[in-house]
Formats: C-alpha cells, structure tokens, sequence
C-alpha cells in the first residue's frame, strides 16, 4: 500500500516484500512448461519403443508368413499407433507453446514450436511409408470382368 489515503489501495493485494502480486513472476507456469517438457520427453519415448516394438512384430510376422494364410496385419498395427503417438505428440508440445506464449518466454515457444514440427514431420512421414502399396493402375483394373454383348456390335462373348 502506498498510505496516500486512497480506496483503491484497501483492495491491493500484495506479497512478504510488499511488491503487488501481479507483478511478481508466476511460478507455476514455470512449473507447467517444466510438467509439460517432461511429458513431450515420456511421449517421446514411448513412441520410440511402441514404434521399434510394431517394426520388430511386424518384421517377425512376415519372416514367419505361411503362403495361402491371410497376410499380416502389422502394418496396420503400425499406422495406427504412429498416428496415435503423432497426435499425442503434437498436442502435448502444442501445450507447450501455448504455456510459453503465455508466460513470454521466447525459447520455449520456440523449442516446443520445433516439437510440434518434427513430430508432425516424422509422424505423417512413417504413416505414409507405412502406407499399403499402391499398383500404378487402377483398382478396377484387377477386377474380374463381365461379358457384356451389345446390340449390333462384334461380340467378345464366347
């Protein structure tokens, strides 16, 4: 309070020191960006050995492939959870970012900004490797086909 008498000065709040609270630094945001980074790390993590774990089982399921039984079903196993952890990991750093534009600290928007873009980047790269192939002709192509005889042209039908 600076005592000139005023009312506004009743309702400041301030701290030990005196210093208004507004104004001293928030440390729980400091605290989220800390809870945040280590999250980003955990997801990281998890995503490195969910993903080697799916590469590993599916490699394994096709070295032990048995012609004429239904083909392995890995790669979709590995598109769905590279997808899964892409998305955890873009919006846990998206978080981050949000927390450090909050707070006004550059360097973690930028760290995190950087998080968001690699593991967008990587995530959407290893889903579209993963990707089935894909043949250069179109998928009516293999498609058995039909007789169809029409009126007043040669017929193909035997």
């Amino acid at each position: 309070m600076s005592g000139d008498g005023l009312p506004g000065d009743l309702w400041e709040e301030t701290g030990a020191e005196g210093e208004p609270i507004r104004d001293r630094p928030q440390v729980w945001l400091s605290a989220a960006l800390t809870v945040v980074a280590v999250a980003f790390l955990a997801v990281a993590v998890h995503g490195v050995f969910t993903v080697v774990g799916d590469l590993l089982g599916w490699a394994g399921d096709n070295a032990l492939h048995i012609a004429g039984e239904s083909p392995p079903s890995g790669r979709e196993v590995l598109r769905e959870d590279v997808l899964a952890l892409t998305l955890r990991a873009s919006c846990v750093a998206g978080i981050g970012v949000v927390l450090g534009l909050w707070r006004g600290r550059g360097l973690a928007v930028a760290v995190f900004g950087g998080a968001v873009v690699v593991s967008l980047v990587v995530g959407l790269t290893t889903y579209a490797i993963a990707a089935k192939n894909r043949p250069d002709r179109p998928s009516w192509e293999d498609d058995p086909r039909g007789c169809v005889e029409l009126s007043g042209e040669p017929s193909d039908c035997p």
